[in-house]
């Protein structure tokens, strides 16, 4: 999916101001990134490739939630919630809303390979940093990571640690919100390190706002990690970590735009645009739209913003009542991910290795955003367990010849399921422009329901082993080559239910009456329904990258590399029988690099040109044809993303900082210092939507999220005052075509909070 191509996403400014009695070093350098992008530790700006990191107190500071505010600081990041899946996007490119893809940007937590974008939904908190690695992965991140990969790292405490003990309050102006965190670490003897974090969280009232069914997004979640180290000598060490985390969100943050009154089915109608206009008009009082004014004042159907106009949803009493699944509009998520490292040293070889598991459901029950009257009802529900363990044998480094050789292996069970119902004389009244009365329904004296829905069991194994290699042809030339192969099954069973063919009369006391089958409306012939099989993905891929030291400041480099994402089977319950299955993705990559230091060490620079040729990129579209709703899967011939990415740091000053960060420094209290940073992040517009739709274009936009307070000189006290989204920005985070009109997932508006911390 390509969907942010034409975006330039800037992060111009964080100042941080820290006021302190302390003496700076006359020829202060800037401080030094360390990585794992190579799964070696080295400073970010000896790895050739496109990359960003932040440190855990960075985010801390820059109060960043979770992914989804992580990309507003990171320029060609995206990460979106829809209405089934989480979406993130790298460099313009994604997968499409389907449940069956697997994400292009690969996510790693703590070294385990997290394939499902719930896996990595909880909130960001007690992280030692993250790592954003652009472009193509083919070999050491190279599992279906045709458009990057994003990698977190927890804390820990380690053995010798004394304790510690951090409590934090929050309370949240705008909405009434509230969150506390706890964290405690410190030693067991001399061999063992630990550490406990937990976090509450609850919004307070919803930000967004509706009138008629109550405002929407409130959320409340819990999280708890464990992290213990153990090292009972230098050459051994091994850590586990586990993660629980639950959530709950209340209501459906969507809304409809873009009214589209051009749609298929209404050759009977007559008159044209002007008569579409009009029928629509009579039907906007009864089903809560916006009239639509022809002289354009009101083309455009949007809901956001203000409680008279938002009508965004309205929830549904009479849902499907099984006991499995949610039956209000919201959500439900838990959460467990399980990690075990463990690392060796063998004279001057490492041996490592990572077990891991997790597991998660999902729960949400939607309808159709921006409708006051209610048609349709669903449930999109996921369950997914993994375990998986990657082995690798590093070589000395400062050798002529340097390599590391490993092998990954994981195995994966998934469900997904989505029932719903469609009133369908309400349906094809509001979105195909036929008169009620007019349907079989009205006609049966009775409404009439569409029971749809289809579900899927999946079951998947991957083995990839991989080998890299760099020679050191001179001290300033260094040639990297490796490769990568993978071969993944996946054995699915899915039960489909066309839509249109499984119609029932709803009976006075609420049942349904039996299935009427297909001849009472023309059904969707082109959807498939009950179906089983095996997809075999096997992919080689190569990586090669030369880099040229100009100077001991200065470095040049070339990448080259090519990336695979496997194909599978299609989760959607209307999805046609010839994109049931879709085929591997692959990426093709090029990449010229400059990093450079400067002004000894008080300046950097990094500069990457690239361009990424994809072959059958995985997409999904739902339309509206004259027999009923048809979602298209598959993958599209060819896609091109281009672009350069630049950032950089100068210490002008001891005190003052420019660049990717704007920091001030020095300015001196007695007794306690002033802390703070703004942010200014900037974006172009930029589509929303992977088939670029022309009408889901977000404008350009610019946040500003602030920090400012008072701390004590030894950091053992902090009370800050913090602001996001200070502008008020009103942004999509992604949308979707859907029955002739679009739907749209904004994001967060300004939000100010107080947050006190104390360490003991």
């Amino acid at each position: 999916m390509i969907s942010k191509g034409n975006k330039r996403s800037i992060v111009t400014a964080v100042a941080t101001i820290v006021g302190a009695a302390m003496t700076v070093p006359a020829m202060a350098q800037l401080e030094e990134v360390i990585v794992t992008a190579t799964k070696r530790s080295e400073s970010l700006q000896d790895v050739p490739m496109s990359i960003s990191a932040m440190s855990g107190r960075q985010i801390q500071n820059l109060a960043i939630d979770n992914l989804e505010e992580l990309s507003t600081m990171i320029p060609n990041f995206t990460v979106s919630d829809t209405l089934t899946v989480s979406q993130i996007t790298m460099r313009g490119v994604g997968s499409g809303e389907d449940r069956g893809f697997e994400t292009p940007v690969a996510t790693f937590k703590d070294g385990v390979y997290m394939p499902r974008n719930r896996q990595t939904r909880s909130p960001f908190f007690d992280l030692d940093r993250v790592e954003v690695l652009r472009g193509p992965q083919a070999v050491l991140f190279g599992l279906n990571s045709t458009a990057g990969a994003v990698s977190f790292h927890g804390q820990v405490n380690r053995p010798g640690d004394e304790f510690e003990l951090t409590l934090t309050g929050e309370y949240e102006a705008e909405f009434d919100g509230t969150r506390f965190r706890a964290v405690a670490g410190g030693s067991i003897g001399e061999t063992v390190g630990w550490r406990l974090a937990a976090e509450t969280l609850d919004s307070g009232d919803g930000w967004l706002k509706n009138d008629v069914a109550g405002d929407a997004g409130a959320t409340e979640h819990d999280i708890f990690r464990a992290s213990f180290v153990f090292q009972p000598s230098d050459n051994f060490e091994a850590i586990f970590r586990w993660e629980h985390s639950e959530a709950e969100q209340d209501g459906q943050t969507t809304e409809i735009v873009n009214g589209n009154l051009n749609l298929p089915g209404d050759a009977g109608t007559p008159g044209g645009f002007d008569a579409r206009v009009a029928q629509y008009n009579a039907l906007a009082g009864a089903y809560g739209f916006v009239p639509f004014d022809t002289a354009g004042e009101n083309s455009v159907f949007d809901f956001y913003g203000t409680a008279s106009e938002n009508v965004a949803f309205q929830k549904f009493h009479e849902a499907i009542d099984n006991g499995n699944y949610r039956d209000t509009l919201g959500a439900d998520q838990e959460i467990d991910n399980a990690s075990l490292n463990l690392q060796w040293q063998l004279g001057d070889y490492t041996l490592s290795a990572v077990l891991g598991y997790s597991d998660y459901f999902y729960d949400a029950a939607v309808n159709i955003g921006g409708i006051k009257e209610v048609f349709y009802f669903g449930t999109n529900y996921e369950e997914y367990e993994q375990t998986s363990g990657e082995i690798r044998l590093a070589s000395p480094t400062g050798q002529t010849l340097e390599w590391i050789v490993g092998a990954y292996y994981h195995d994966a069970d998934l469900y997904t399921d989505q029932p719903n119902t469609f009133d369908v004389g309400k349906f094809y009244g509001i979105f195909l422009g036929l008169p009620e009365e007019l349907v079989v329904a009205q006609l049966l004296g009775a409404p009439l329901y569409e029971l749809g829905g289809a579900d899927l069991n999946q079951s998947a194994t991957l083995l990839s082993p991989f080998v890299s290699a760099t020679w050191n042809i001179s001290d300033a030339l260094r040639l990297t080559g490796g490769l990568r192969y993978t071969d993944e099954e996946k054995k699915y069973q899915r039960r489909g239910a066309t839509p249109g063919s499984q119609l029932h009369l709803k009976l006075p006391d609420g049942s349904f009456g039996p299935g009427l089958g297909g001849a009472v409306l023309n059904a969707n012939g082109a959807a498939v329904g009950n179906t089983a099989g095996t997809i075999d993905s096997t992919n080689t891929m190569p990586e090669v990258t030369l880099e040229w030291d100009v100077s001991d400041s200065v470095m040049l480099f070339g990448r080259y590399a090519e990336s695979a994402k496997s194909g599978g089977v299609a989760t959607a319950g209307s999805v046609a029988a010839s994109g049931l299955i879709y085929d591997d993705e692959t990426a093709e990559s090029f990449e010229l690099g400059f990093k450079g230091r400067f002004f000894d060490g008080r300046a950097e620079l990094n500069v990457v040109a690239f361009t990424t040729e994809y072959e059958d990129l995985q997409v999904k579209n739902s339309s509206v044809t004259e027999s009923g709703i048809l979602t298209v899967i598959g993958n599209a011939a060819k896609a091109t993303a281009e672009g350069v990415e630049l950032d950089g740091r100068w210490m002008v000053a001891d005190w003052l900082t420019l660049g990717g960060t704007l920091a001030f420094l020095d300015a001196s209290y007695d007794s306690y210092k002033l802390v703070g940073n703004l942010t200014v992040s900037f974006s172009d517009e930029y589509a929303v939507q992977g088939a670029l739709e022309p009408s889901l274009v977000q404008d350009s936009w610019t946040k500003v999220a602030g920090r400012i307070g008072v701390a004590s000189m030894d950091d053992r006290w902090s009370l800050v005052l913090l602001g996001r989204n200070l502008t008020d920005e009103k942004v999509w985070a992604g949308g979707q075509p859907l029955f002739g009109y679009d739907m749209v997932y904004p994001t967060m508006p300004r939000t100010v909070s107080v947050q006190g911390t104390f360490r003991f």
